[in-house]
C-alpha cells in the first residue's frame, strides 16, 4: 500500500513538471507580440520603448513642426512692427519690434533648423533677397515690407508613409490654406544626421 501511494505521488509530480515546461510564460508571449516583424519596430536607445514605423516617422515630424510653425509665422504672418522707415530706394518698410529677431541672421537661424538649403533657396529668394524682399536691414535695424504673404500651413499628423530610407522620408500630410484642406507630399531629408523638410508638393 505504501509503495502504491508513493508511485502515484511521483507520477503527479512528473505530470506537473511536463505541463510547466511546455506552457509559455506570460512574459515570453508579451515580448513576442511587441517585436512582431509586421510592426516594423524600432527600439529607442536607453529606453524600453518600441515604435512602429509610422510612430517613428511621426516622432521625427513632431520634432520639426514647432520650427516649421515659427518659420511660417515669420515669413507669412509677419512680426510685430513699429515705426516706418525708408530704404535706399525710397521704399517704405516697418521696423520690426522683437526681442528674438533683430537681424536677418536671426531669421535664417530658425529657418535653417527645419528646411534644407534646397528649400531655403526658394524661400530666401523672395523673403530675404532681391530689390524688395520681405525682410531687410536698414540702418542696422531689421525691417519688414508693408505687404502680406499667403502660404500653406501643414497639419501636424502624418497620414501615410510613401517612402522611407536612412537618408530620405516621403510622407503624405495635409495642408490648410484658408478654408481649404488638401493632401500634400512632404519630402524630409537627412542632412548630417538631422532631418530637414526638403520639399512640399500638392497632388493637383
Amino acid at each position: 500500500m505504501i509503495i502504491l501511494v508513493i508511485n502515484v505521488f511521483c507520477s503527479l509530480i512528473c505530470s506537473s513538471c511536463k505541463l510547466s515546461s511546455s506552457s509559455p510564460s506570460i512574459n515570453d508571449g508579451t515580448q513576442e507580440a511587441l517585436i512582431s516583424p509586421t510592426q516594423n519596430p524600432t527600439i529607442e536607445a536607453g529606453k524600453n520603448v518600441i515604435y512602429t514605423e509610422l510612430e517613428e516617422v511621426q516622432k521625427i515630424v513632431d520634432e520639426l513642426m514647432p520650427y516649421y510653425y515659427e518659420t511660417k509665422k515669420v515669413f507669412y504672418n509677419g512680426l510685430e512692427t513699429g515705426e516706418e522707415i525708408q530704404d535706399e530706394n525710397g521704399d517704405t518698410y516697418l521696423i520690426v519690434e522683437s526681442d528674438k529677431y533683430k537681424s536677418l541672421d536671426d531669421i535664417r537661424k530658425v529657418a535653417e533648423s527645419v528646411f534644407t538649403n534646397n528649400y531655403l533657396e526658394k524661400l530666401y529668394k523672395w523673403g530675404l533677397e532681391g530689390e524688395q524682399p520681405k525682410y531687410k536691414e536698414i540702418d542696422g535695424k531689421l525691417c519688414t515690407a508693408m505687404s502680406d504673404a499667403v502660404g500653406m500651413g501643414l497639419q501636424p499628423d502624418v497620414i501615410a508613409i510613401e517612402k522611407k530610407s536612412d537618408m530620405e522620408i516621403v510622407v503624405q500630410m495635409q495642408s490648410e490654406e484658408g478654408e481649404e484642406i488638401e493632401d500634400v507630399s512632404v519630402t524630409i531629408t537627412n542632412v548630417d544626421g538631422n532631418w530637414r523638410i526638403d520639399n512640399i508638393n500638392d497632388f493637383k
